[in-house]
């Protein structure tokens, strides 16, 4: 399990998500959704594209696939859900906890 610091909790508005980098190659996307964190990696399951947050839905930047905000869950039923990362407040600042993959290229 590794952690990564991703900032102060109260710099972050609601629905607004960042980018961070978790290691070389491999990204989180951040979030604050109704008041709570939340984050996943930041590859979509069907082709691999980066997501965002848009309307309350992940959003696939590439073609536009869709994934539930809490579950991660593809809203059509397509591909696997999205992979979440637990976010942690430590006095003001968040952490991500992620598990490093036994070979990274195949995150």
């Amino acid at each position: 399990m590794r952690t990564i610091s991703s900032g102060r909790a109260d710099t972050w508005r609601e629905g607004e998500g960042r980018t961070v980098l978790l290691m070389p190659g491999i990204s989180a996307y951040v979030f604050r959704y109704k008041g709570q964190m939340r984050a996943f990696l930041n590859r979509c399951t069907h082709m691999g594209g980066p997501i965002e947050l848009v309307d309350g839905k992940c959003v696939c930047r590439w073609h536009e696939a869709e994934f539930d905000v809490t579950t991660g869950e593809r809203l059509d039923g397509g591909s696997a859900p999205l992979e979440a990362i637990v976010v942690k407040q430590i006095g003001e600042a968040l952490a991500l906890e992620w598990s490093i993959p036994n070979d990274p290229f195949s995150v």
